[in-house]
């Protein structure tokens, strides 16, 4: 992981994460700084590692969630790009070989809609990434209403990984719409299989274990 850690604990990159929000505050109503950067490092590790994947695919895995937003810098639109050309300069700050970082590379560029996954790690950080929709992630308690508002009512995302079976289970109130859910985060369903199917696991959507 030393590899990770030397990003981890690179002052620059945690700003440019920790700005994203900041700068973008007029323009982003979810989250891509820290706390979706985490969450997805976290449960991309999770996915490889239940899976059986070696350390270094781990390692990746990790990399790739901890980049995958910085693009967001200078705007939403595109960001997925703007993301793999940035992550450049800091993978270059990192012992990985070419071939590693260009896979890095690959995996944020395709991570908004995963048409070309090619790596167990590309497929967990596409598959977690369309997943983290808890309250948590909503940058303004004022959206009370649509979209946003009802992902308010989202108390937690969970992902469970048992017997090549990934179970994504949103645990919601019972304000919860999930007509609106179903109806404007069409990815929320095909992102999840789409990935399981690349990793060969079972796809299971819940919502409060249903």
């Amino acid at each position: 992981m030393k590899n990770y850690y030397t990003l981890i604990d690179d002052a620059e990159l945690m700003d440019i994460i920790d700005s994203v929000n900041i700068v973008n505050k007029d323009v982003l109503k979810t989250c891509h700084g820290r706390y979706h950067t985490m969450f997805v490092v976290k449960h991309v590790e999770y996915i490889l590692r239940k899976l059986g994947y070696d350390e270094h695919t781990v390692e990746l895995g990790k990399i790739a969630a901890l980049l995958h937003d910085i693009g967001t810098l200078t705007g939403k639109k595109e960001h997925a790009l703007k993301s793999s050309e940035m992550c450049e300069y800091f993978l270059d700050r990192t012992n990985l070989s070419e071939g590693d970082k260009e896979m890095v590379i690959h995996a944020i560029k395709d991570h908004s809609d995963g048409e070309e996954i090619n790596s167990p790690f590309g497929a967990a950080l596409f598959l977690v990434d369309k997943v983290d929709l808890a309250k948590e992630r909503v940058l303004s308690e004022d959206e009370d209403e649509g979209w946003y508002g009802n992902l308010l009512e989202i108390e937690s995302t969970r992902i469970t990984v048992k017997n090549k079976r990934i179970t994504i289970n949103h645990v919601v109130t019972p304000r919860f719409s999930k007509k609106i859910f179903d109806s404007e985060w069409i990815k929320g369903k095909t992102a999840p299989k789409r990935a399981c199917d690349y990793l060969g696991c079972e796809c299971i959507l819940q919502i409060n274990g249903k």
